[in-house]
């Protein structure tokens, strides 16, 4: 009894709060976070939620997340902190509502009170590497994490219709987070009802879905806004195309490092048939239902390329279905404190993912990519990039971590031109052959000239030879899909240094008898796309039609254009 009341609270107490500034102390932000940042900072710019002024496209999946963070930019914060902040919060959160779990379930055992107190589910998910990892980096993870948990715990608590009202309204968050946070807000309904049918009440199936209206709310604004209720995002990711094979693989991937929480879905079974009250079945049923449906859904749509992201926010209900499943065995004493080290142990103990395989299934560690250094140096290339471009209208393309610069700069169009977050027409490529689970579809050449992008930068990885589309801005070098000379004369007066294009037209066009005509039409194929269709300049297209018409003998070949 002394132990119960004394030195487990303190101990469980202290386990929670080192988890929590350890947390804090890995925090880290990903590129894709800057893309929700983008958004939020449009937003509250008085733009519309828009990746690019006058675009309205769906980019993002974590719709309650960008508000959150656009509420906090309105305030003057640096969304970067901001994020950090209140993934720990949540984090910290996850673990009050599994410790308040643990005392439910217990409150459900005639006896267990006066037993040692150790919160299974709280130390377990304190002692995950990879759940402190992703209380940060700046994406939604650790807020939809807490919501699910809260979500699925309250369905199996609930008993008054205002407990209802709160878990639906808690699914509903989640849903708002997350798309996929519909199905855990079905699972509550479907335990609604489930009670309803045994009591025969319809008081806390009414109160769990009428925070459903803000959906319906909010599916009318996405209709009327993007004109689509699925978001872009799921285009861009192939969501709509079943993978099953990667997507046992991530999963594989995943339950490789973390085995223990395997043990959650026969233990959680175990609740649900033996546990000795209605609450506690009804509680194990949807510890063992909610991990399975939504990792199947994973599954189906082949995974991630993050490890373990899209596992983590279920890996707290499957450590509560393992002390659900203890508990449904009677006598607890020893049985739980043996337990309960021994999984805290598997977690904290978890092997590291296998680097070496995770890039053969195109699956990476992301937060050994994005150290504090390159946010650094995002932001102070991003803000010179700002300065040099003020004024001028420029359409540049990013790749991946790019995202970053792309906030900092300012950029006025923006095209994400890996996987089409923002782009409608590439995300709604059609795909030949399977890649990278979320890379599979990236913007051609002949596209993002169509688009008119002006250029894209060299950073941090270096471009190869770009001969005349080679340019040096002083805070970065890059490389000009198109050459618009109106910007280019801008750009050179501030520095830039670059080859003018112009100069190198009038030079080919005074050798141009001496090009053969298969060659001269290559060569102004690549002109046109490059220079013609976006700039107007009669008199030289004018001597290159006249050229292409003129019949001459073969000459020496000109030297290929730039690739």
């Amino acid at each position: 009894m002394t132990f119960n009341r004394s030195i487990a609270p303190l101990a469980v107490t202290a386990v929670c709060a080192l988890a929590a500034a350890d947390a804090w102390r890995g925090r880290w932000v990903g590129d894709d976070a800057f893309i929700s940042f983008r958004y939020a900072k449009n937003w509250v710019g008085g733009l519309g939620l828009v990746y690019n002024a006058g675009e309205q496209v769906e980019g993002y999946t974590n719709f309650l997340w960008t508000v959150l963070i656009g509420l906090f930019l309105e305030l003057g914060l640096d969304p970067v902190g901001v994020s950090a902040a209140l993934g720990v919060l949540c984090f910290a959160g996850t673990l009050g509502v599994l410790v308040a779990a643990s005392h439910w379930m217990r409150s459900e055992i005639e006896g267990a009170a006066t037993q040692a107190f150790v919160p299974i589910a709280a130390v377990g998910w304190a002692a995950c590497f990879h759940a402190r990892i992703y209380a940060t980096s700046g994406l939604e993870t650790s807020l939809f994490t807490l919501l699910a948990c809260l979500t699925i715990v309250g369905a199996g608590a609930s008993r008054l219709p205002l407990h209802w009202a709160l878990t639906g309204s808690a699914g509903v968050l989640a849903a708002l987070t997350r798309p996929d946070g519909a199905l855990l807000l079905g699972l509550a309904g479907l335990a609604a009802l489930y009670q309803a049918a045994r009591e025969r009440k319809l008081g806390g199936v009414l109160a769990v879905s009428a925070p459903g209206l803000v959906l319906l709310v909010y599916a009318a604004w996405k209709l009327s806004f993007y004109g689509d209720l699925r978001p872009n995002t799921y285009y861009a990711k192939s969501a709509y195309l079943s993978w099953w094979d990667q997507g046992l693989l991530y999963l594989g991937y995943f339950f490789r490092s973390y085995w223990v929480l395997a043990l959650g879905w026969p233990l959680a079974a175990l609740a649900a048939t033996r546990g000795p009250t209605a609450g506690l079945q009804r509680t194990g049923a949807l510890l063992a239902a909610a991990p399975a449906l939504y990792l199947l859904y994973v599954a189906r749509v082949g995974g991630g390329f993050m490890f373990g992201r899209f596992c983590i926010p279920v890996a707290p209900l499957l450590l509560l279905g393992i002390e659900a499943g203890l508990l449904a065995l009677p006598p607890l004493r020893a049985r739980v404190l043996l337990v309960g080290a021994a999984v805290w142990l598997g977690m904290l103990f978890a092997p590291m993912p296998d680097l070496e395989r995770g890039a053969q299934l195109g699956i990476s560690d992301e937060w050994r990519q994005y150290p504090p250094e390159l946010v650094a140096r995002s932001r102070t290339a991003g803000r010179a990039m700002k300065e040099l471009l003020e004024g001028t209208e420029p359409t540049v393309v990013i790749y991946g971590y790019q995202a970053m610069l792309a906030y900092y700069g300012e950029f006025p169009a923006v095209i994400e031109g890996v996987t089409g977050l923002t782009d409608a027409a590439i995300a709604h490529m059609v795909i030949s052959e399977r890649g990278r689970p979320g890379h599979e579809k990236k913007a051609s050449p002949a596209y993002l000239q169509g688009r008119g992008v002006d250029f894209l930068f060299e950073f941090p990885i270096p471009l190869g030879p770009g001969g005349y589309t080679e340019i040096d801005f002083g805070p970065l070098k890059g490389r000009l899909v198109t050459y618009d000379r109106s910007l280019m004369a801008s750009l050179k007066q501030r520095g830039a240094r670059f080859t003018d294009f112009e100069v190198l037209l009038d030079e080919y066009l005074a050798g141009v008898q001496g090009v053969p005509k298969e060659a001269l039409a290559a060569d102004y194929a690549t002109f046109r796309a490059y220079y013609f269709e976006h700039n107007v300049d009669p008199e030289r297209e004018a001597r290159f039609e006249a050229a292409l018409a003129t019949e001459r003998a073969p000459a020496a070949p000109s030297p290929p254009p730039d690739p």
